[in-house]
């Protein structure tokens, strides 16, 4: 891709939404006139502004070019963006909400983000879209070593199986049972139903839509949970979906250098400064959704968003 042009009309952007707005409204903002909070703002504009998908032709280019760093760069930024605390908006679930950066953060060698989007403070997830809960639980439960709580989250695993959701999000779970239960032959089909499922879906916020990421995660999981020998009985899946010479090079890198893959010119610096931040610990809150419904935990937003620019003020 052209970076210059994509700097050319990112510097419009942040000259007329960002520096102008500070320079000559910061009394009508109040809260936006300072760069740090303005700039997390825009960010926060989900999808309009700096969103790695406005650059994804960079991660054709490298997938085509066999780039794999700047394809796990991309990975790695993507992952960054969706965890970026945002102020406005919100989920209306708790933290199993991060599930698909969960399975980015293994597509890409930064597991070390699980500690901040999933703390083991806040044990399980229950409040969310029955995929994400049902695929955080086991996650948090063998991250942690944690024998009740992958007790509990095997029984919500198999009951989300049993349902009648999407095909390929069950196909997902099933092979994470697969790999507790060491059922490998069974794990293979399964992990090449996920390739093939997910192509016939919306695609949930991950900008490279023909390439399965969510494959990468559950591959990288495997390597993550099994020992060398269960390992080497899986089988990569042969899909269109499935980068397999990426998930090899991450087999041969299994600790890559996590960059991001649009590092923005110095005039710009503050989107660099926001991506090198440590992840926002998930910090969670209690709604109701009716007047007469039982409090649900969820993810605050404003909390989070606060703690979040204080720290970049002071980085």
């Amino acid at each position: 891709m052209d970076k210059e042009q994509y700097f050319a009309e990112k510097r419009v952007e942040y000259k007329e939404f960002i520096l102008d707005k500070i320079n000559t409204h910061s009394e009508q903002f109040g809260d936006f006139g300072d760069l740090e909070t303005r700039s997390m703002y825009l960010i926060g504009l989900q999808p309009l502004y700096f969103n790695p998908s406005e650059f994804q032709e960079g991660f054709y280019d490298a997938v085509r070019g066999q780039d794999w760093q700047s394809v796990n760069d991309y990975l790695y930024q993507e992952m960054c963006y969706w965890l970026i605390p945002h102020n406005e908006g919100g989920s209306g679930y708790d933290h199993c909400f991060y599930f698909y950066q969960a399975l980015e953060a293994f597509a890409c060698g930064a597991e070390r983000v699980l500690e901040s989007v999933y703390p083991l403070e806040l044990g399980l997830t229950e409040n969310g879209y029955r995929f994400y809960v049902a695929g955080s639980n086991l996650v948090i439960a063998q991250y942690y070593h944690d024998a009740e709580l992958l007790k509990q989250a095997v029984g919500t695993a198999n009951k989300f199986i049993g349902s009648r959701a999407s095909k390929w999000e069950r196909y997902a779970i099933a092979f994470l049972l697969n790999l507790i239960n060491k059922e490998f032959e069974a794990a293979n089909d399964n992990l090449l139903n996920v390739c093939k499922g997910y192509g016939r879906v919306e695609k949930p916020m991950l900008a490279a839509e023909d390439v399965c990421i969510p494959a990468h995660g559950l591959y990288g999981i495997a390597r993550s949970w099994l020992t060398a020998e269960e390992f080497a009985k899986l089988a990569m899946p042969k899909h269109k979906a499935f980068l397999q010479d990426y998930a090899q090079w991450r087999l041969e890198n299994p600790a890559p250098t996590l960059k991001p893959y649009m590092v923005y010119p110095e005039d710009m610096d503050i989107f660099n400064r926001i991506y090198a931040m440590p992840t926002a610990k998930t910090t969670l809150t209690q709604e109701r959704f009716t007047e007469n419904s039982k409090l649900q935990p969820v993810i605050d937003c404003a909390k989070m968003h606060e703690i979040f620019v204080n720290d970049l003020r002071n980085c």
